[in-house]
């Protein structure tokens, strides 16, 4: 049977590094696996991701969990961008490392226009 992709928009695969910052300012290292105009999947250790979301890999849309990512694009505008996030899913995936999906909240025009270009350069190369 054939599974139903959900998404609004289309993702990119991608190698980037990321940090997420908690509500007391602590900077928590992740990787971004993929990135769309509408969020991105993260990658992280079992400390971070416990951390990060209040139950764990049972994190879900429901429990609205928001953070501030910082984003190293390297898309010749800046190598920096810092967006809000919300927790759309946390999966446990093996031991040590889970996988984050989430949702770009509150981006502004110029944040959304280099996410999009960056997508679109990505696309371009492949």
């Amino acid at each position: 049977m054939a599974t139903i992709e959900r998404r609004r928009f289309p993702r990119v695969e991608v190698e980037l590094l990321g940090e997420m910052i908690s509500a007391n300012g602590e900077e928590l290292p992740a990787a971004v696996d993929n990135i769309s105009i509408g969020g991105i999947q993260l990658r992280c250790d079992a400390i971070t991701a416990l951390r990060m979301t209040p139950r764990g890999h049972l994190t879900s849309k429901g429990d609205r969990v928001d953070f501030d990512v910082r984003l190293q694009l390297d898309d010749g505008v800046s190598s920096t961008l810092s967006v809000r996030c919300r927790v759309i899913f946390c999966h446990r995936v093996a031991q040590h490392d889970y996988r984050m999906g989430l949702e770009f909240i509150d981006l502004d025009t110029e944040r959304s226009g280099r996410v999009e270009q960056f997508i679109v350069d990505r696309l371009q190369w492949d």
